[in-house]
């Protein structure tokens, strides 16, 4: 891997999540890049000590970035190296690789939450307002994994977006989780079954 690879992947990255025009997976992560600017860039060294890191794992560097820049995506490359985004990306990459188990960990804290509703109530929209899924997202109750799978299993997105009212905070959302999704490697298999048997291990008997 050169270091102009890991420039066109970072800038790739970073255009996915700061540039609704742009999609990293419908466009290969390719943007036009200019070598010879690249070359005399005085940043250079920081593509290159990621082009060492990373060498020939190109989807670990594509990851390493989703994690940072889904959070920040105005971080400069120079904020991407170090203890702080090795840690972001450590992170992530252990909530991966764990993610059926951590499904299931936040239906348990939705369950706790929301204890005297049933599945209606927590999806339903009233006067416009956010359902509390919504709510327990927003106030960082639940993962964005958790939010996306339950638009997977019941296709709630579509219905929030005709119904909810709030103009900022909901399309903001609905935008960061069509931008963030492609990056998540769900198991469909572990959705429809692990993750669909605890939703309705707590709100089968309810309706």
């Amino acid at each position: 891997m050169k270091a102009l690879d890991v420039y066109q992947s970072y800038l790739a990255v970073k255009q996915h999540f700061s540039d609704n025009g742009y999609d990293y997976f419908k466009y290969n992560g390719k943007v036009r890049v200019n070598a010879s600017n690249f070359h005399t860039r005085k940043d250079r060294f920081f593509y290159e000590k990621l082009a060492r890191k990373f060498n020939g794992k190109p989807e670990d560097l594509r990851n390493y970035f989703a994690a940072n820049l889904s959070i920040n995506p105005k971080a400069w490359i120079r904020e991407l190296l170090g203890p702080t985004a090795e840690s972001v990306y450590s992170g992530w990459k252990n909530h991966q690789e764990s993610l059926t188990y951590n499904l299931i960990q936040d239906v348990a804290r939705i369950e706790e939450a929301h204890s005297e509703g049933d599945l209606s109530s927590l999806l339903k929209c009233n006067d416009g307002q956010h359902p509390f899924l919504l709510d327990l997202y927003t106030n960082s109750t639940i993962a964005i994994e958790t939010l996306i799978g339950f638009d997977i299993l019941m296709g709630c997105f579509d219905r929030w977006n005709k119904e909810i009212d709030d103009t900022i905070i909901w399309p903001d959302t609905y935008m960061f989780c069509q931008r963030y999704r492609p990056f998540v490697s769900f198991d469909s298999d572990a959705l429809d079954v692990k993750f669909r048997r605890a939703i309705l291990q707590v709100y089968a008997p309810r309706n």
